[in-house]
């Protein structure tokens, strides 16, 4: 009961003592537009040349809904295929069997709309 107080309040300690110059630094960077990750560019600009996105271009609502609805989907897939297949998966040391398909479809679908409800 001690320590995890002691971790609570270590937490809160640690996100009072980050949170003013985390914010300065935000604030600069909304302010100025420099940022201190710009050497990560190069990497950013071959991941958009490899998705075919152009970075100066405008969602419209859309695009948005669209690339929600996919990332959703695909999300949605690959749960599924982890959660019943969980049993023939490596590094699985407890050997839990996979879930019925209607429970990982259950699972999914709460993680996809975020109701919390995981069985």
């Amino acid at each position: 009961m001690n320590t995890e107080i002691l971790g609570v309040a270590l937490q809160i300690l640690l996100l009072i003592v980050i949170s003013y110059p985390l914010g300065k630094h935000i604030a600069k960077v909304y302010k100025e537009g420099n940022d201190c990750m710009r050497f990560m560019a190069p990497i950013e600009r071959f991941i958009y040349k490899l998705a075919g996105i152009n970075p100066n271009e405008e969602m419209d609502w859309k695009v948005f809904l669209k690339s929600l609805l996919i990332i959703n989907v695909f999300w949605f897939f690959w749960g599924m295929i982890l959660l019943v297949s969980q049993g023939y998966l490596p590094l699985n040391p407890d050997g839990n069997s996979g879930q019925s398909p209607d429970l990982a479809f259950n699972t999914c679908i709460s993680f996809m709309v975020n109701c919390n409800l995981q069985h």
